[in-house]
């Protein structure tokens, strides 16, 4: 059978809006935090060059 309703929404997000529905979160909850790679500009080694470039342009754009 199937489960009922939509799944909770998950509490990282519930952070970065600001927790919109001002119901109390648990304290309990694990929050993941970003890693370094994340953070930096810089892209992962595993990428072709192609994807490099492309990677640079989109960061340009959407910044």
């Amino acid at each position: 059978m199937a489960t009922r309703g939509r799944k909770p929404t998950p509490i990282e997000l519930k952070l970065l809006r600001g927790n919109p529905g001002k119901r109390p979160l648990k304290a309990n909850a694990q929050v993941v935090q970003q890693t370094e790679a994340a953070l930096t500009d810089n892209p992962p080694a595993m990428l072709l060059e192609e994807a490099h470039s492309s990677g640079k342009t989109v960061r340009r754009d959407g910044a």
